[in-house]
Parts: C-alpha cells; structure tokens; sequence
C-alpha cells in the first residue's frame, strides 16, 4: 500500500482501483472459508471418533478416596480430556442390570465429586457386556 502524494489516498500498487484492497481481503475470506469450515468439522469428527476408554468391573473395586480413583488411568486420562475440552461431555455407557446401575451411578457420584458437572455426563444403560462401562468423549451441542 502506498499513499498517492497527489490525492493523500491509500492506494495498492498494482491497481488504479483504491476499492481492489477491500476486494482482495474479500476474496482471501472467500477462499479460505471452506479450509476453515474444514478445519472445524475435522476437529469435531476427531473427537467423536475416539474411541471409547473401557473400565473393568474387576478393576473398579469399591474406590474410598478420590485418589484411589484418579490412580485408575483411564478416569485420570478422561478427566485430563474433559478439563482441556470445556465444550464436551462425558457418555458414560453402563451395564443394565441392577449391578450396572449401581455402578454406573458410583461413577457419576464420583465424577462431580472431581469437579465435573452433572449436565456434562450422559448416562446410557447401553453397555455391550455386563462387566464393562465405556467412556465416550462428545462434543456437546
């Protein structure tokens, strides 16, 4: 850009127009509106994509201290994604049966405990096997 010492106007070297620089930062949006639309629907679908983090009844125990559950890697793992991710929620896949249930329930209890919300946590009685409750991380709309 350079300033035309007759006029004082802003002008781009290459054209006569002094309108073209509006038009240029117009077609550069124009171009890259579908790289970022991209960009953004990829990193949703890569965090829908994700697999899901198991937990195994015969690890699960009966947890006393917040400690004892953060020592689970897979809820330290989940936690730490959860905390970097504000805008996702937390699908919690259990068991049906009344041994699901209430484990599934002592899961959630101890989730808000560490601090997550309640509205971040879908629970789903959708488990595949009865001794397994999966964690989906989703992007919450």
């Amino acid at each position: 850009m350079l300033v035309s010492p007759l006029s004082g106007q802003l002008r781009n070297p290459g054209s006569n127009n002094p309108m073209s620089t509006a038009k240029t930062g117009r077609t550069y949006f124009r171009q890259l509106a579908p790289v970022i639309l991209l960009l953004t629907v990829f990193a949703d679908t890569a965090l829908s994509s994700e697999k899901s983090t198991k937990i195994y009844a015969s690890n699960w125990g009966n947890p006393q201290t917040s400690k004892e559950i953060l020592a689970m890697r897979p809820l330290a793992s989940i936690m730490q994604k959860l905390t970097r991710n504000p805008e996702t929620a937390l699908h919690v896949l259990y068991p049906g049966d009344d041994k699901g249930i209430e484990w599934a329930n002592d899961l959630r209890g101890w989730l808000i405990s560490l601090g997550l919300k309640s509205e971040r946590i879908i629970m789903s009685p959708d488990s595949y096997r009865e001794d397994i409750i999966e964690l989906k991380l989703e992007r919450k709309y």
